[in-house]
């Protein structure tokens, strides 16, 4: 939810740091809100009625033929879908699928080497929004290394994450895992290091919409004002707030309205 909120152009928040006030159910910031609330209501009418599911649940419910697919982004979950119905792969190489939403270096390195026709026709596009919203704003999950500020040589801390994350190891790592897996920099997105990942040469626009959108992702951490840290934000993702709040939404019988302000007061209350 919270991805489909920042995506639909909700301001969740306004301020920066420790002073963070929620914002998101007034004006019209609340209007877009309910609007985004009642088109995941929709999409739920055709999605399977579990709460909770993570991605191995998906996983496993699509290679038990439970699901019929499963809009998804990780390496790790198609290499399971490839080890145990390895079907779900080559049916969309035989023309027995008509399409499969995934992302995942592994599978479109297999479609391209037996049917590279297809790879030619992929198209990367932004996460899905409510009709009339305007997505110029991208929630980007980010995973980093941090130095905390009380620990002993901090100065050395930064110093190595630094050195490492500049490093050939860790563009080796990137490589072998796009377009799941990007740097966390532009300038880290423009270093041939990692441009000449081989998935790349087959679909050349993932780089092109990564750069042509980065100054309008943020992480979760820095959707304070101006791309400042949100200590509430960090707050309310640890404890999945925005879960919870899907959850009462689709399975808690609260409607969307109901469920805006259920949220801006679980949030009030962190």
């Amino acid at each position: 939810m919270n991805q489909s909120l920042w995506n639909g152009g909700v301001d969740l928040y306004s301020g920066s740091g420790t002073d963070i006030e929620v914002v998101f159910d007034k004006g019209e910031n609340r209007k877009r809100a309910v609007q985004t609330l009642k088109w995941l209501q929709e999409m739920d009418e055709l999605g399977p009625k579990a709460s909770g599911w993570e991605w191995g649940d998906c996983t496993n419910a699509l290679i038990q033929n439970q699901l019929v697919g499963w809009a998804g982004l990780g390496g790790l979950a198609i290499q399971e879908i490839q080890a145990n119905r390895p079907d779900c792969t080559n049916a969309l190489i035989q023309n027995q699928l008509v399409g499969w939403a995934g992302l995942g270096g592994l599978a479109i390195q297999e479609i391209q080497a037996n049917r590279p026709d297809l790879t030619s026709k992929f198209t990367p596009a932004p996460y899905p929004v409510a009709s009339g919203q305007d997505p110029s704003q991208w929630w980007s999950y980010f995973e980093g290394i941090y130095a905390y500020k009380k620990a002993d040589n901090v100065k050395g801390g930064k110093e190595f994450i630094k050195f490492f994350m500049q490093s050939d190891y860790y563009f080796k790592y990137l490589r072998e895992t796009a377009p799941f897996s990007f740097p966390t920099s532009k300038k880290g997105i423009q270093d041939e290091r990692y441009r000449k990942a081989e998935i790349y040469n087959a679909v050349p626009k993932f780089l092109d919409v990564v750069e042509s959108n980065w100054d309008q992702m943020a992480p979760v951490l820095n959707t304070g004002d101006n791309g400042k840290p949100n200590a509430l934000a960090a707050n309310a993702y640890s404890q999945q707030l925005y879960g919870q709040a899907a959850s009462e939404l689709l399975y808690g019988n609260r409607s969307p309205e109901e469920t805006v302000d259920w949220l801006a007061k679980q949030l009030r209350n962190l």
